[in-house]
């Protein structure tokens, strides 16, 4: 978003309860990056409730699930985020799922609602890499971390977890 009229009746929309924005990721929606623009500052830290980002995956029938061994480029990708997979689930497929081992989607959360030391930070102009440390030590889970929670449950594969989440590079 930049400074514009367009974007003030957006703020102004936004601190009455009717602007709703997307992003990729939750720390960098559209609010948090007009921040660098000239839009009023007070104004967003006060408009902004809550960002939801979310991702839809497939699946896993729950006809054909059965477990597999990961590979090893997989345990080491979970490894270095300080996880660890036990039994991943798969769909060995069925003429339920029509071969494909999936049936259906559900979607990956991750929901940043700033706290007091975010609002201040974010008037302060604090970058988006910021703000996502602050957002995660003050409790939010990432993408990748519920979609992990999802693959315990053996709701989801990891490979679609891995697909549909950014990188912690990217993040």
């Amino acid at each position: 978003m930049h400074a514009s009229p367009t974007n003030n009746r957006r703020i102004r929309r936004a601190l009455i309860g009717g602007g709703v924005y997307h992003a990729r990721v939750a720390y960098s929606c559209q609010m948090t990056r007009s921040l660098a623009s000239r839009l009023v500052h007070r104004c967003v830290e006060f408009a902004l409730i809550g960002v939801l980002a979310q991702r839809l995956v497939r699946k896993i029938c729950p006809n054909c699930k059965q477990t597999y061994p990961l590979s090893a480029g997989l345990r080491e990708t979970l490894s270095q985020m300080g996880q660890s997979l036990e039994n991943p689930m798969r769909g060995a497929g069925c003429q339920q799922c029509r071969g494909t081992g999936y049936a259906g989607r559900i979607a990956l959360h991750e929901l940043f609602l700033p706290d007091d030391r975010i609002r201040e930070r974010i008037s302060e102009r604090a970058r988006g890499g910021e703000l996502r440390k602050l957002a995660l030590a003050s409790g939010m889970q990432s993408l990748v971390l519920d979609g992990i929670e999802k693959v315990r449950a053996g709701l989801v594969t990891i490979e679609d977890v891995v697909r549909a989440t950014p990188s912690p590079d990217d993040a």
